[in-house]
């Protein structure tokens, strides 16, 4: 059984982050570490499962020329695909915590 994510933080009026949506799905390693790291950084998200959610995983598959890649990240717009987390630490302007 894979592991739990944790729930994402909880958006507050005013954050200072961007509003990002991880495409992922829960066996996925890439995910489950995408996660824990914005959990562990305080950062909220809006978290789609494209196991359970066909349009999200159509809308994945779109932006990545018809693959499925998960994590697939949308940071108000830039779509990001598979980042190591010092690669988003990068896009979120904080360093690697």
């Amino acid at each position: 059984m894979p592991p739990e994510m944790d729930s994402p933080p909880v958006r507050k009026d005013d954050s200072p982050w961007p509003h990002i949506i991880v495409y992922g799905a829960r066996w996925c390693s890439d995910t489950i570490r995408t996660c824990n790291f914005l959990n562990r950084n305080e950062i909220p998200y809006t978290y789609l499962d494209v196991d359970g959610d066909e349009d999200a995983a159509k809308q994945v598959q779109e932006w990545n020329r018809g693959y499925l890649s998960t994590p697939t990240l949308d940071i108000e717009g830039r779509i990001v695909t598979e980042p190591a987390d010092a690669e988003l630490a990068e896009v979120l302007g904080l360093t690697d915590r």
